[in-house]
């Protein structure tokens, strides 16, 4: 028994990075059970070696516990009304606790396979890129392949949620660029022309699936990445606490987004216009609820609307505010906002502790740095998927060799 739970995250994470391409396209939706089912495999590896105790102890642990603790008493006076049984809080709270084994799970592969999953990473890198440029230009010619359009049903509305779970595949690999890159440079022989190409890859499928953010994430990772190389300390400080300066500064983002006109927000592209509305509205709800937030989901119960150009009407917040720090705010107040700033404080100790080397650190902030540029522009907070690529993007910085500089 002892030597099949050893196995098992082995066999969890290469059957993942085989499937992660295909997952990709699918929009992300086989990343939160990837996470989970490799999470759980650490898990079980730990209690085996009866070393759970020294993971639940770790401040950024114990903090990150708080915040969702937190998160899921601010449902309590939340607007927005739980559709099952069990409260999406409680859905975030357990499977983030079952990600925190994710870590564990990279570290159990065995030395003389790493060579061997490094490899499988980089391949799976490169076809991904490929396939999801393939996917695009093939007006989501893959996806229909394998689920055919219905009789009865739209193509136009296939082919647009296929652009959304494209875009989140795109995220994804961008998040795994930094180490993908690097691991290409230094682990293969002219390497350094295939990571050019994947990102000339991931920039074009992005282009076409009108993703523009993407070029700047990756052009201002690769920045912070070269001076994280050349002073690791200073790079994984600066990242930290420019991420907890922006996450404090929630509502004075909300506030400028107010102060701009509708003449002005009329010469800007309508994604932006959007995001700067959506801002600008939970400005007013986060005045109201200041300390305490307006509750776990708040911002999903909201309907108001603008008149956007065409004549159309938009929902003014989608969903969630498309920006981490506004939505933090928003719904769990000044207090969610200062347990999230400690969990990063936390986890900053723990990342200047576990990134030793130039290239690893580097690799670290890179993702870091797309991980954040995508929070506060893109991703709704508390999207598990998201949290699940996440901490398996940070756990595969354990791939990087001991011996590298």
């Amino acid at each position: 028994m002892e030597r099949i739970i050893h196995t098992l995250p082995s066999w969890v994470l290469w059957l993942g990075f085989a499937l992660m391409p295909f997952l990709a396209i699918a929009g992300g939706l086989g990343i939160a059970p990837l996470g989970a089912l490799a999470g759980l495999t650490g898990w079980a590896v730990l209690l085996q070696r009866s070393e759970a105790k020294t993971l639940i102890t770790r401040p950024w642990f114990l903090s990150l516990c708080a915040l969702l603790i937190w998160c899921m008493i601010t449902q309590t006076w939340s607007p927005y009304t739980a559709q099952s049984l069990l409260s999406n809080p409680m859905k975030v709270l357990l499977i983030s606790l079952i990600f925190c084994g994710v870590g564990t799970a990279f570290q159990t592969l065995r030395a003389d396979s790493y060579d061997k999953f490094r490899h499988i990473f980089m391949a799976g890198g490169v076809f991904a890129a490929g396939l999801m440029l393939i996917e695009i230009v093939s007006g989501f010619g893959l996806s229909i392949l394998v689920d055919p359009v219905r009789a009865g049903e739209i193509l136009h509305t296939r082919q647009a949620d296929s652009e959304q779970n494209l875009g989140r595949g795109i995220l994804v690999y961008v998040q795994f660029l930094p180490l993908l890159a690097l691991l290409l440079v230094t682990q293969v022989k002219r390497g350094w022309m295939l990571a050019l190409l994947v990102v000339g890859l991931l920039i074009l499928t992005a282009h076409f699936n009108r993703l523009s953010l993407t070029s700047y994430v990756i052009m201002i990772s690769f920045i912070a990445m070269v001076i994280t190389w050349k002073f690791p300390k200073f790079g994984i400080i600066t990242v930290f606490i420019v991420v907890m300066t922006l996450i404090i500064s929630g509502p004075l983002i909300g506030f400028v987004a107010s102060q701009v006109s509708d003449e002005q927000l009329l010469k800007l592209p309508l994604s932006l216009e959007h995001r700067i509305r959506m801002w600008a509205y939970a400005w007013e709800q986060i005045l109201q609820h200041p300390w305490l937030g307006n509750g776990f989901d708040a911002s999903r119960s909201y309907q108001d609307k603008f008149l956007a150009r065409g004549g159309r009407e938009i929902v003014i917040v989608s969903l969630h505010p498309h920006n981490a720090a506004v939505h933090i705010w928003l719904e769990i107040g000044a207090i969610g906002a200062v347990l999230a700033v400690t969990t990063l404080a936390m986890l900053m100790n723990a990342a200047l502790k576990f990134a030793r080397l130039p290239l690893q650190a580097s690799a670290l902030v890179g993702t870091m740095t797309a991980v954040a540029l995508f929070g506060l522009t893109t991703i709704g907070v508390w999207q598990v998927w998201w949290w699940g690529s996440i901490f398996i993007a940070i756990g595969a910085l354990s791939l990087w060799p001991k011996y590298q500089i």
